[in-house]
């Protein structure tokens, strides 16, 4: 039976003088990071995830980002300029 309306988190990247904005939120196996400023900067990570994201949230200084699934695991990840790409920190 297929899912419907469910309940989107979002969670919106801390900025110091509020000009950046970007939002991160879950939508089945993705984590969806959308630049609303620029779209073309938005990024989808899809990497190893099992099961559907119900919640996301950025840090206090915006470096990385929890989220979780619908079977209670739990990742943190972070850009990397040098690589990048989304590197796993926990």
């Amino acid at each position: 039976m297929a899912k419907r309306a469910n309940r989107v988190r979002w969670s919106i990247k801390p900025s110091a003088d509020g000009s950046e904005r970007v939002i991160a939120y879950g939508t089945l196996k993705n984590l969806v990071i959308r630049d609303l400023n620029d779209p073309k900067k938005s990024k989808v990570y899809n990497t190893g995830i099992l099961n559907d994201i119900t919640c996301v949230k950025y840090d206090h200084k915006g470096n990385y980002i929890a989220f979780g699934d619908e079977k209670g695991g739990v990742r943190v990840i972070g850009w990397s300029e040098a690589e990048n790409n989304f590197v796993i920190k926990y």
